[in-house]
């Protein structure tokens, strides 16, 4: 059963719940950096609906990592942020983090992505096998270290294949984000990269890169979208009221709406209530040795 709060529900939490004791809600978001007049209008846009919904000031910093995210809520130096689902489960391992919300579509529910390994279009490597057989002769990139599809899942997939990438790629490097690693294998700076294919699809369709020009080699099972995590320390109406200012964003101001759909481009987006429990298929990839040394 679908988690979705009917919008006069999630309006009436906002509006008949008293105001929190909490005077400042610092929220960390962390943006694409291939489009920062989008990202700036996005977070400025953000920030101006959670003043108005919640009643409180709201202080937004763009994350520069996820570590670095993960453990500015450890240090209680911010109340709430949008994590990778890896980065998440860091966040409620070391950070006393919950998750509360999670985007998706009205037609399919709580979203989902993939993790792929790219190339060039041009690239003389045709499949998997032959990257992975032959790793000693390319170059190879990740995004974040605690990113979920730019790092962790691929990770798991080549070292399930006996490829450990430090040793066996003739070089590794990691890129930050996800278009800086597009563009990074579309410069012929690497051979190969693991990144999101959704990337791909919105700057083919947005006339950043050409139609054609990469080619998808490896594509992950489905990893759950990246979660608005808070504190659980948190004022707990703070917390409820917002959730529910969240999952009111795709009726109550649809220009946020849009400007959030920066992994998706769906027309019906929008955000459902999540829990724990929606990543505990993905905890026990992360309870694995490998992921949970890379993780700590």
């Amino acid at each position: 059963m679908r988690n979705l709060l009917i919008p006069a529900l999630a309006l009436a939490m906002l509006s008949g719940c008293g105001a929190s004791k909490q005077e400042t809600l610092r929220f960390s978001y962390s943006t694409p950096s291939d489009d920062p007049g989008a990202s700036k209008k996005r977070i400025r846009l953000l920030r101006e609906y959670l003043e108005k919904t919640l009643q409180v000031k709201v202080e937004m910093v763009v994350g520069t990592s996820y570590a670095s995210t993960v453990e500015a809520m450890r240090a209680k130096r911010i109340d709430a942020a949008n994590l990778g689902p890896m980065a998440y489960l860091l966040a409620a391992q070391n950070a006393n983090a919950e998750a509360i919300a999670i985007p998706g579509t009205t037609s399919g529910g709580p979203g989902t992505y993939e993790s792929a390994i790219v190339v060039r279009a041009d690239s003389p490597i045709k499949t998997i096998d032959e990257l992975l057989n032959n790793a000693e002769k390319y170059t190879f990139s990740f995004v974040d270290p605690a990113s979920t599809s730019g790092h962790l899942i691929p990770r798991q997939y080549l070292e399930g294949r006996g490829v450990i990438p430090e040793k066996r790629f003739r070089k590794l490097h990691f890129t930050n984000d996800h278009p800086t690693a597009m563009y990074t294998i579309l410069g012929k700076k690497v051979d190969a990269g693991a990144m999101m294919p959704n990337v791909i699809r919105i700057s083919e369709a947005k006339g950043k890169i050409k139609a054609g020009s990469l080619r998808v080699l490896w594509t992950s099972s489905k990893i759950p979208q990246s979660p608005l995590a808070v504190r659980k320390d948190l004022p707990q109406d703070l917390k409820d009221r917002l959730r529910a200012a969240f999952l009111a964003i795709a009726d109550a101001d649809p220009a946020l709406a849009n400007e959030m759909q920066v992994t998706t481009q769906y027309p019906d987006f929008r955000y459902f209530a999540a829990t724990d429990a929606n990543f505990e298929e993905l905890r026990k990839i992360a309870n694995s040795q490998t992921t949970m040394r890379l993780l700590n």
